[in-house]
């Protein structure tokens, strides 16, 4: 008899072998673009091509998604169209100028699709939105792995390993896709309303939660692109990236698990809120490393910054956002931490690094991330009147 696998098994492996793609390219491209000489003002550039175009393909993909009223579809066309790109990087290498197309079209089909995810995991059902942060454990966990292998394999082997080995995961990724069923909420209030996103932006809770996001992730993404210069800068090798990108994946793995509690016990502001006060401690931990052994150590704190911050986030905005537009909601937000804020992590990260050094732009970034944690500080005092203190039980 053929074995028969539940949505959350099935969810939980698209994570791991998603996630562990990323753990081959996404880890140590920046790293790779530095090995080939190009300066690290030119690799910001790069990077915000990069996601600059990630912006368009939030919205685009996003949109598309709740248009079509199809998750499944538009994610294997994207992640197969993102295969095909980047086993084909090495010969982008001739010039600065494929490399950026390159990357612009890696941006364009990538940055939509963890938010895909998501959505498409809290939409299936009450039982899978309970449990999206178990899924996710699972692809913090392919990541952390797959990352620490290939940091020394590439040591061995050469920068061509990443390529290659991104696009077998993506296939396995994308067979494991085709097995879910596609899940995007059909409700009849969903399908009978008119796709329009202009309504997302006339919601005042949901508008300040992008902005308070956005400002923290400006100062968090400039210190995460730009790590492989933070561990040059204090000795470190290819090797201490992989080490460093596994123990921040490995770290969010229980506060993802334990997601499920939190979330039903505390206010998602409060939640916010606390993550963003572990932000501002990680990065100051970063502006005072000597060594990449404190580097490294800085990655554990990615577990109650980040790892409370991407469950509650995908949990508030489901609260939110209204039908027919909750994987728009999700698409839009992270092209606008992750989006916005990595265009100008990258930019500002990377001139300020070769214009006065590693040490003035973790300082930068720390200041920015003191305005990002006022901000959250801010709306969750406005949240006290506006929340309500009980988790509507089909949502949590």
């Amino acid at each position: 008899m053929p074995v028969k696998f539940s949505p959350l098994s099935k969810f939980s492996a698209l994570q791991w072998f998603f996630w562990s793609s990323w753990g081959t390219f996404g880890a140590f491209n920046v790293y790779h673009l530095g090995e080939q000489g190009l300066s690290n003002s030119l690799i910001g550039i790069m990077l915000s091509v990069m996601t600059l175009s990630g912006i368009v393909g939030q919205y685009l993909w996003g949109y598309a998604c709740d248009r079509l009223r199809t998750t499944k579809k538009v994610f294997i066309f994207c992640f197969g169209a993102l295969a095909i790109i980047i086993f084909f990087f090495p010969t982008y290498l001739v010039s600065p100028v494929r490399i950026g197309i390159a990357l612009g079209l890696i941006g364009l089909f990538w940055a939509a699709q963890p938010s895909i995810i998501d959505s498409w995991t809290v939409e299936t059902s009450p039982q899978m939105a309970r449990n999206y942060g178990f899924t996710r454990a699972f692809g913090s966990v392919g990541f952390a792995i797959i990352a620490t292998f290939f940091g020394r394999v590439i040591d061995l082997y050469g920068w061509n390993v990443m390529f290659y080995g991104f696009a077998i995961l993506a296939l396995i990724t994308m067979f494991i896709a085709s097995t879910i069923e596609d899940g995007h909420l059909r409700t009849a209030n969903a399908v009978s309303q008119r796709v329009d996103p202009k309504k997302l932006f006339k919601n005042t809770e949901y508008v300040l939660l992008l902005v308070a996001a956005t400002v923290i992730f400006i100062g968090y993404q400039s210190t995460m692109m730009f790590l492989p210069a933070i561990l040059r800068s204090v000795g470190g090798t290819p090797a201490d990236q992989g080490i460093a990108m596994s123990i921040n994946a490995i770290s969010e793995m229980p506060l993802f698990l334990l997601s499920v509690w939190y979330l039903r016990r505390f206010r998602p502001p409060l939640l916010l809120f606390c993550s963003a006060a572990f932000y501002v401690l990680r990065i100051f931990v970063l502006s005072q490393a000597a060594s990449p052994q404190m580097v490294i150590s800085a990655g554990l704190l990615q577990s109650m910054s980040f790892g409370i911050f991407l469950p509650t986030m995908v949990y508030y905005i489901k609260l939110i956002a209204p039908d027919g537009l909750k994987t728009t909601a999700q698409t839009i937000a992270t092209g606008s931490y992750f989006g916005i804020g990595g265009v100008l992590g990258s930019v500002l990260g990377g001139r300020t690094i070769d214009a006065f050094g590693v040490s003035v732009m973790l300082y930068g970034a720390l200041g920015l991330s003191l305005i990002g944690f006022s901000l959250f500080f801010a709306n969750f005092l406005r949240s006290l009147r506006a929340i309500p203190d009980t988790v509507p039980e089909d949502a949590s």
